[in-house]
């Protein structure tokens, strides 16, 4: 995460207005016709955060495709792991005993990752 915009594939893009401040690659959910950072993993997740934005600004969202993620949590991954919201925005591991709701699933890692570093995500729709 950081302050500028991070790697993404072709996706559905949209802009949206932060409640609160928001770095480029963190996971966030809407909150009425705001967005804000994930905060826990059992939280429903609406895209990923392309750039940085503060409080009242507007926030570029992808929701479909593929992008880079910080991650928090898992071990190495491999392609296919599964992935949903966890603390500080950041994406985690989910597994077939996690609840089994599609609004907290964000995606698939595509390739390989180490613990608490950048994956590769395809977004699901």
């Amino acid at each position: 995460m950081g302050t500028k915009q991070i790697e993404y594939g072709e996706g559905r893009v949209w802009s949206f207005a932060a409640s609160v401040a928001v770095t480029s690659g963190q996971v966030v959910y809407i909150q009425g016709d705001k967005v804000r950072p994930t905060s826990a993993t059992s939280q429903h997740v609406f895209g990923v955060a392309l750039i940085p934005a503060s409080a009242g600004y507007q926030v570029s969202v992808i929701m479909e495709g593929i992008v880079k993620i910080a991650t928090t949590g898992v071990g190495a991954s491999v392609g296919g792991t599964l992935f949903g919201s966890s603390t500080d925005g950041k994406g985690g591991a989910r597994t077939s005993s996690s609840t089994n709701q599609r609004n907290l699933d964000l995606g698939y890692c595509i390739e390989g990752a180490a613990r608490n570093a950048k994956a590769k995500i395809k977004l699901l729709w």
